[in-house]
Order: C-alpha cells, then sequence, then structure tokens
C-alpha cells in the first residue's frame, strides 16, 4: 500500500474525529447522522462499495457476513480470505460503545472488492468514530 494511501486514509479517521470532538453549534453535541454519512462515503472508497448504510439498533437481521474487530470477515462463522475471494456481496459492521449496540453499518460490496486488512482495520477505526459519536449524542442519563 502506497504512502499516500495510508494518508488519505490517517487523513479520513482525522476528519473523523474532528466532526465528533467539535460537534455542532450547541457544546457538546455532535451531528451523528452527518458523520455517519461522511463516514459511509470514506466507507465507500475505502474499502470498494456499491453503498454503505447505517441501521439505528440492530444486528444480524438477515445474517449477512460480519466484519469483526479484527479486521477479519466471518461467513457463517467460517472466516474469509477477502483479499483472494473478495468481500462478500452484504457485510455488516457492528458499532458498538461501551459495550452497548448503536447499530450497524450494511455493506454492498462491488464484485471487484478485496480490501487489505490494512484497510478493513481503517474501517473499523473510522465505524468507532460513529459509534462515539452516537454515544455522546445521547442524553446524559441515557449514557450510564
Amino acid at each position: 500500500m502506497s504512502a499516500a494511501s495510508r494518508a488519505g486514509y490517517l487523513a479520513g479517521i482525522n476528519a473523523a474525529a474532528e466532526a465528533v470532538a467539535a460537534g455542532n453549534s450547541a457544546p457538546g453535541v455532535v451531528d451523528a447522522p452527518a458523520l455517519i454519512d461522511q463516514i459511509c462515503d470514506q466507507l465507500i472508497r475505502l474499502l470498494g462499495l456499491r453503498s454503505c448504510r447505517f441501521e439505528y439498533g440492530v444486528a444480524g437481521l438477515g445474517r449477512p457476513a460480519r466484519l469483526q474487530h479484527d479486521g477479519q470477515i466471518t461467513v457463517g462463522g467460517q472466516v474469509r480470505d477477502v483479499e483472494r475471494d473478495g468481500l462478500p456481496a452484504d457485510t455488516e459492521f457492528l458499532v458498538e460503545t461501551a459495550g452497548m449496540l448503536q447499530g450497524r453499518f450494511l455493506l454492498e460490496a462491488l464484485p471487484e472488492s478485496r480490501p487489505t486488512l490494512e484497510q478493513r482495520l481503517v474501517a473499523i477505526a473510522l465505524a468507532g468514530q460513529a459509534g462515539a459519536a452516537l454515544a455522546a449524542s445521547l442524553p446524559a442519563h441515557d449514557r450510564l
């Protein structure tokens, strides 16, 4: 992977982190939907996707492949060699904060999508920013 690609990935993570840190016009409030849209756009470019969307509070519906937090893709409990076999057509990535499910990114891959482990780990970092934004957007009594 080239230095320019790595710099681009890091810039995406940094932009997402800055959006979480800055929030919007009200102090301490994060525009989570806008950040999620931004992260979906970054995931599309990063992983070679046809589309990406976020669903709040759900996981496992339809039993899609799953991007694990270590960067592996599992299909029916079996690890898939993504660089050899490609990204499954439909993959979910769960977004959790402090052990609480926030929702999932649903990734629709192009047939030629073969993201490296490094690219998948960057995707996980980006999704972590979404989790932080969603947690920050909850009222204080719901964060406990």
